[in-house]
């Protein structure tokens, strides 16, 4: 397929999901995202995990505040990414307190504040918990379009990759370009 039919494929199915996903109720959306989050903190991953990137939420994503919170009450080291608005690079930094320290980033989603002693290193990261507008049962993943994630999970080697989505988010399949990289797992309700 080419580069520019996949990119319109993804286009669509994006239009598609975003739209699936806003029909949902918000009690519906807390009720899933509870039993995805219980999922993935008992999953043995999760528990051999010492170092690991978990995304903050926005609007129509899994929830990820719950682990947020238990993994730092663990004792884990917890990673979250944060994006340069000057050229699009992802980076992630540690932190110790999910209740402050956060801005607003570039795109309106919280990130911590920049401490260049709190950068992490993606290729030391054991796991990376990854959103998506849409997963495939075989770990194709569909995300906003920028290409943040992608570009950062190519530097987290070792990292097991899981994606967390809603039952509804899950589509048979998912066009890939050459870019894109693909989940280990993905967590659904």
């Amino acid at each position: 397929m080419s580069p520019a039919k996949i990119h319109e494929k993804k286009t669509l199915l994006r239009k598609q999901l975003r739209s699936l996903v806003q029909s949902l109720k918000k009690r519906d959306l807390r009720r899933k995202s509870k039993k995805i989050t219980a999922l993935l903190l008992q999953s043995r991953c999760y528990q051999k995990a010492e170092n690991l990137l978990v995304y903050v939420p926005v609007a129509g994503e899994v929830d990820t505040w719950p682990v947020l919170r238990r993994s730092l009450a663990l004792g884990k080291k917890v990673f979250v990414p944060r994006v340069s608005a000057k050229n699009g690079s992802m980076s992630i930094y540690r932190i110790d307190d999910p209740e402050r320290g956060w801005i607003a980033g570039c795109y309106g989603v919280l990130e911590p504040r920049a401490v260049a002693a709190r950068r992490g290193n993606p290729s030391r990261l054991d796991m990376a918990v990854v959103p998506g507008l849409g997963f495939s049962r075989s770990g194709a993943r569909l995300g906003r379009g920028k290409g943040h994630f992608d570009k950062f999970l190519k530097k987290a080697g070792k990292a097991v990759k899981i994606g967390l989505a809603f039952r509804e988010q899950i589509v048979a399949k998912i066009p890939m370009a050459g870019h894109d990289v693909r989940m280990d797992k993905v967590i659904t309700d």
